[in-house]
């Protein structure tokens, strides 16, 4: 039996694209075909992202991404005190939210994935 095999094309938005799973992850998105935005922190490395054709963005709402991976963390390290971990980790996943609820056209999925400095 043969089954058609449907390659949909999406509009995704990817926070810490250039962190160690965010760039692996923006690679094999791009090589699926799906237009990949990226919204770039202070700690972006472009180089990380050499080989994955991405489009960057100043506000999430502008990737109108059906699909957002929120993998932006902060490393995990003891010179890091607490209170800029629990800045970046929570204070930005509300901050992405409230930005991509405000939206004209709310993403679909939003998937979060911590990090170690949780």
């Amino acid at each position: 039996m043969n089954y058609l095999r449907v390659n949909v094309v999406m509009r995704i938005l990817l926070t810490g694209a250039s962190g160690f799973i965010g760039a692996h992850l923006a690679l094999r998105l791009h090589s699926e075909a799906h237009e990949v935005f990226v919204l770039p922190s202070p700690r972006f490395r472009p180089a990380r992202l050499a080989r994955a054709g991405y489009t960057a963005v100043t506000h999430p709402a502008e990737a109108r991404a059906e699909v957002v991976y929120h993998l932006a963390s902060t490393p995990m390290s003891a010179a890091i005190p607490d209170r800029e971990h629990e800045a970046v980790i929570l204070g930005g996943t509300r901050l992405l939210v409230e930005q991509l609820s405000g939206g004209q056209a709310p993403p679909r999925r939003l998937i979060f994935a911590g990090s170690a400095a949780e």
